[in-house]
């Protein structure tokens, strides 16, 4: 089955939509989306309980030999949730986190890393999404979910701040990311 190309972009520029802007052309990367699928592919999941105003940061790293480094997130919160994602922070992380091969019989380790919590630094880099849901009025809680709704395609030797903030007490929230990696062999990991 053909495919038709319509701008070539190099490894250097994959921080974009899925579709320009503009044409709502499709766009295309230089490999194949299922190679990137079938090399590296890896998950976290946390759950953490956060009073209102409190807020959990998360720290990804992308070392600089990363190829096409995909993210995508998911968090349940059982009130109001604030989720926000920052790329480029200067921070640094504080609790190495273990992102699991979700190949069961690999032996792999993952190649980004993933901190709970940061320190130092000046900032928290340039917020590109940010989102609310749920509510709570008095005793009436209504649960919240954000989720990225599409994979992140992060620049190689990028650090990725998520920051989840709670507007409600005591709340139970549950984190998930997802994380695929291509290589230049992209065996079967």
């Amino acid at each position: 089955m053909g495919r038709v190309k319509t701008r070539s972009v190099s490894l250097n520029d994959l921080e974009y939509a899925a579709f320009d802007d503009l044409s709502e052309i499709k766009k295309s990367i230089e490999i194949e989306h299922a190679k990137i699928h079938a090399g590296k592919s890896f998950s976290y999941q946390d759950v953490i309980t956060l009073n209102a105003g409190e807020s959990q940061n998360y720290l990804f790293s992308v070392p600089s030999n990363a190829i096409a480094p995909h993210v995508g997130i998911e968090v349940l919160g059982g009130g109001d949730i604030t989720v926000e994602v920052f790329t480029g922070c200067d921070r640094t992380g504080t609790t190495l986190q273990t992102l699991w091969n979700r190949n069961m019989v690999s032996t792999k380790l993952a190649e980004c890393t993933l901190h709970k919590g940061t320190s130092g630094g000046t900032t928290d880099g340039t917020r590109f999404y940010w989102k609310r849901s749920g509510a709570s009025a008095g005793p009436v809680k209504i649960a919240g979910a954000v989720g990225t709704a599409a994979e992140r395609i992060f620049k190689p030797g990028d650090k990725v701040l998520f920051k989840i903030t709670s507007q409600t007490a005591g709340q139970v929230i549950t984190f998930n990311l997802e994380h695929y990696i291509g290589g230049p062999d992209n065996e079967q990991y």
